[in-house]
């Protein structure tokens, strides 16, 4: 029989943090979570515990992706889903929980529709308010969303 050591406070500490990480990248609506929302969940477990320690902790477990989007090697549609609404920053993701690409596919034209119908609300704003430099911009920002939403359909169908 052998006597295993007890684990330090921290280690304990560290080991609640990831397993509620784990839990709320099993239980979140999309399978990307941002490192920043991970980091809030903890708070009452480690108030000084900055992102970047959160970071390195959880590439060390193999169930979890880390999706960078400034980084060369990232994946596009993952970027691109991020990109598309208005996510910045690192976040993670649950190996197990990755979609596939129809589910993907669903994702980013579900993004795409959501940014449309936001800006179509601010166009009713800026319209109502009769800010026209507002309106310009937005009308920019449409057309530009329109594009993308057909470039996407030629391209991934």
């Amino acid at each position: 029989m052998s006597i295993l050591p007890f684990p330090e406070k921290n280690q304990l500490k560290r080991d609640r943090i990831l397993k509620k990480c784990v839990t709320a990248l099993r239980e979140s609506e999309h399978p990307l979570v941002s490192l920043t929302t991970l980091l809030s969940l903890c708070g009452d477990e480690a108030p000084d515990l900055s992102e970047s320690e959160l970071h390195t902790w959880l590439e060390e477990l193999d169930e979890i992706l880390i999706v960078d989007q400034d980084a060369e090697d990232a994946p596009v549609i993952f970027t691109t889903f991020l990109k598309i609404n208005n996510q910045e920053g690192l976040h993670a993701m649950l190996k197990e929980r990755t979609p596939s690409p129809e589910q993907l596919m669903e994702m980013v034209r579900s993004g795409l529709g959501k940014l449309r119908e936001s800006l179509m609300t601010a166009l009713a704003d800026a319209t109502l308010k009769k800010d026209h430099k507002k309106i310009k911009e937005i009308e920019n920002m449409l057309e530009r969303n329109r594009i993308i939403e057909e470039t996407f359909l030629d391209f991934f169908g």
